[in-house]
């Protein structure tokens, strides 16, 4: 994609993201997103082939920046230390990108999520070495036997949460520590 194309798609979806902040997802409209951008609503049909194209490419965006910190992760710690280091870059990440976190959430509860999509998002994810690892250790027996999606739920959900309550002055990170955090859903997981 060239440079100008780029800066315009990327435009799209970041207007996409914020208009997904303030309303609900089945709200946001290709002509809402154009009008945010400044452009005609059928230029953003040169970028995606539909809403739900749309939707996906932002979905998975976000994921995507969600899991970057995972690829610097040494996979031969133990289990449990790979999970804290896990869980502390998911904590971060939700702290320093507390809007991305809103939006991954609302994109996964609404029902617009195609078959094509969902393969798309569990291709890549699967990919993850965090995920890979999560996987390994739920079939091998290490983790309680539930599905892979209640357990990235799990963890995602509880410490999002977690964030949301510290960045909202409910209460702060002394008050609640990481650490505890962790510890729980550590202990959740495992056998």
């Amino acid at each position: 994609m060239k440079k100008k194309s780029q800066k315009k798609y990327e435009a799209i979806l970041d207007a996409t993201a914020q208009l997904i902040l303030s309303k609900d997802v089945g709200d946001v409209s290709t002509t809402a997103i154009a009008q945010a951008v400044g452009i005609p609503q059928s230029s953003i049909y040169t970028y995606f082939d539909n809403r739900a194209a749309l939707l996906a490419a932002l979905f998975l965006r976000e994921i995507k920046a969600l899991y970057q910190a995972d690829y610097d992760v040494a996979l031969n710690q133990p289990i449990a230390s790979l999970l804290q280091h896990y869980l502390t870059n998911l904590f971060k990440f939700a702290l320093e990108h507390p809007d991305s976190m809103t939006v991954i959430e609302k994109l996964k509860s609404e029902m617009w999520i195609d078959v094509k999509t969902v393969a798309q998002v569990e291709e890549w994810v699967s990919q993850t070495p965090i995920q890979q690892l999560l996987a390994a250790n739920l079939h091998n027996g290490t983790f309680r036997s539930v599905d892979i999606s209640l357990v990235r739920n799990l963890l995602f959900s509880t410490i999002k949460i977690h964030a949301d309550n510290i960045l909202n002055g409910v209460y702060t990170q002394n008050e609640r520590p990481f650490s505890e955090v962790c510890e729980l859903l550590i202990a959740a997981l495992m056998k």
